[in-house]
């Protein structure tokens, strides 16, 4: 399953509020640029070279045309405690991808007439319960589960930590479905769920009057010779696939048996990826058999029910298939990411030529790093299509300039964070659009048309700002290589309102802990007396449990596991939320109380800045229902 991109172990991670305090302290490491290979061993050559600076165990790759599979290769150890090597028969998790398999199973059904992409879920479904409250006017359709664009949060990481080998499709939908509500009209913005495509698969479960793993099997693995992949962690499965790790490269990670198989369970060897790919390359076709027809592989590769695709915009999220801009070129694919393995599939469909490739540690660096180096080797020798420009006037472009926030969080629980942290500015200069954010480098954006606008290496527009019809105010939706998300422009004011706000907050509370520095030693050395103990310590509490919160989570080896079920460590967490307000607002009413007791008015004026800070932030995680949380409901 896909736990990139704001993944759920990172949005767990956001409810703390050290994320806050340093959120504008992270640096992207500069890498530096090496020739791009000319032949496969020198591509073999530098994916080695990778692997040994980043400690990656493992790697799969295949590299593939439209008539033949130009490289299969499997490199390092697949089993550090047997010394096991990959090979080219080595089994992966492909996490995500699966979800490519839903869109195909889904689409050969529409073909045969039995579905449509249109046919809304509350007719395909009714037994699955989720909440559209515009269901009457806008309903979700199929199509919105396989775009993400429901509006439906990520799963909660409860289903993410439930391990059940052979449980149901419909009984995993119905474990948790509060997440299946949509937050905004359907068919308005793309927000990835893994519950989506999990939805989709089970449709054509019921349709087709089978489970949906026997499907695949007999219309998909069969068809392609994908001869060992399997959704199961069957006896076979379990001798030929490789283990996986942490970043280290070192901590073994196990096996789970997520629930929402169709959204990320199968394991797959590059050669059965590689005939995957190319019956895209060919338009549906894989050694004379047709998967599908030639229009339905392009209605995959094609995103139809955003705002921004509503308005011609053809870079984005299609039907389990990602329009990905890179050196000046598309790339149609997806990534995939589980148990610490992290793979990708990808091609050119005009220029005939694709790749896959899977490590077997969860180190996102060396993938990225992988990935551009594959990429840049099958498009070395390539011309890249000319791409768009056109002359804006410059006032035009200052009409879109300002500040935006995010709008469509992965996770609400991502939220709170996200309206601090995610904003970005956009600010104009003759002839482009310069879009910055508080830990990302400028992006310039340069205009295709009137308020379109694409990177400099995006061969098409891939950024549109959108009137809102009802409020009158601009949406920015962005599906480029190096810029993407859905934003909404906010006043100037509300931007320095919260990062003053947050800022000011954070740097007096963290300053009560520098002021203990200095009165405690003092304390206990008995050089002075430190008198009225109860205004030094309360204020001094709540940053205290911020802290202890932050020590659980970032200690914690299995974080999925540890706070998607009712542990130690989650409900350590939720009680030290209450425990903060408790003390931020007792802390408060303290300092208020003793303002005539003869305390030093520089400590007690400390002492009550301190405690309002505590008491907003405090409020700020109320409102967003961060005090009190629960992690595994």
């Amino acid at each position: 399953m896909k736990l990139r991109q704001i993944e759920p172990l990172k949005l767990a991670c956001m409810i703390i509020m050290l994320s806050l305090v340093f959120s504008t302290m992270g640096a992207q490491a500069q890498e530096t640029e090496k020739p791009i290979p000319q032949t496969l061993e020198g591509l073999e050559q530098r994916v080695k070279a990778i692997m040994a600076e980043n400690d990656i165990p493992g790697v799969g790759i295949a590299l593939v045309s439209r008539d033949e599979i130009l490289w299969v290769a499997g490199f390092g150890t697949a089993d550090i405690a047997t010394g096991k090597a990959v090979d080219t028969d080595t089994l992966f998790r492909i996490g995500s991808i699966t979800k490519s398999f839903v869109s195909l199973a889904v689409l050969q059904l529409q073909e045969q007439g039995k579905l449509s992409l249109d046919d809304t879920l509350g007719e395909l479904a009714p037994e699955i319960a989720f909440s559209n409250p515009w269901e009457e006017s806008d309903p979700v359709r199929l199509v919105h589960l396989l775009e993400h664009t429901t509006g439906f949060e990520d799963i909660h990481l409860r289903e993410f930590a439930y391990n059940h080998p052979t449980i149901s499709l419909q009984d995993s939908l119905a474990f948790n479905p509060a997440s299946r509500t949509s937050r905004w009209l359907p068919g308005r913005y793309m927000s990835y769920s893994n519950s989506g495509p999990v939805v989709a698969a089970y449709v054509v479960e019921k349709i087709a009057g089978q489970p949906f793993e026997e499907v695949v099997q007999q219309n998909l693995f069969e068809p392609l010779a994908m001869e060992t992949a399997d959704f199961f962690l069957t006896t076979d499965v379990e001798a030929r696939l490789s283990k996986s790790y942490q970043s280290d490269g070192v901590s073994e990670i196990p096996y789970a048996h997520i629930i929402m198989r169709p959204s990320g369970a199968i394991s797959a060897t590059p050669r059965d990826m590689a005939h995957f790919v190319q019956m895209f390359l060919n338009s549906g076709r894989y050694n004379g058999t047709v998967i599908l027809q030639p229009k339905s592989i392009a209605r995959m590769e094609t995103s139809t029910t955003t705002l921004a695709a509503h308005q011609g915009i053809q870079a984005g999220y299609g039907l389990g298939n990602f329009t990905t801009p890179e050196n000046g070129f598309l790339f149609q694919g997806h990534d995939g990411e589980i148990d610490g393995f992290l793979a990708s599939y990808g091609y050119l469909p005009e220029n005939g030529v694709g790749y896959m490739y899977v490590i077997n540690a969860s180190n996102e660096r060396a993938f990225q790093q992988i990935g551009r180096l594959i990429r840049a080797y099958l498009v070395h020798d390539l011309v890249p299509p000319d791409a768009p420009r056109a002359t804006i006037p410059l006032e035009h472009l200052q009409e879109l300039t300002g500040y935006y926030e995010p709008v469509t969080p992965r996770l609400e629980v991502g939220h709170f964070i996200e309206r601090i942290s995610g904003i970005v500015h956009v600010k104009s200069q003759p002839g482009q659009l310069v879009v910055t954010s508080i830990m990302g480098k400028p992006t310039r954006l340069l205009p295709v048309a009137e308020r379109q606008f694409r990177g400099p290496d995006d061969p098409i527009a891939t950024t549109i700002f959108i009137k809102d019809e009802k409020t009158g105010g601009w949406i920015l939706q962005a599906s480029g290589g190096q810029f993407r998300g859905n934003f909404h422009k906010i006043p100037t004011w509300q931007v320095w309102f919260r990062w003053g706000t947050s800022i000011g907050s954070l740097l007096l509370m963290m300053s009560s802990l520098l002021f203990a520095l200095v009165w405690i030693p003092r304390r206990l050395m008995r050089k002075t007396k430190v008198h009225h103990l109860s205004v030094r310590i309360l204020p001094m509490l709540p940053i205290l449990c911020l802290f202890a919160i932050a020590v659980l989570f970032i200690s914690s080896g299995a974080m999925i596991q540890q706070f998607g079920n009712a542990t130690v460590r989650s409900v350590l967490v939720w009680l030290l939320s209450y425990l903060f307000a408790l003390t931020s607002f007792t802390g408060l009413a303290q300092v208020v109380r003793t303002r005539r007791w003869g305390i030093k008015q520089s400590v007690w004026v400390h002492a009550l800045l301190v405690s309002l800070a505590n008491a907003a932030v405090s409020l700020y995680l109320i409102h967003w229902g961060i005090i009190g949380l629960r992690t595994w409901v």
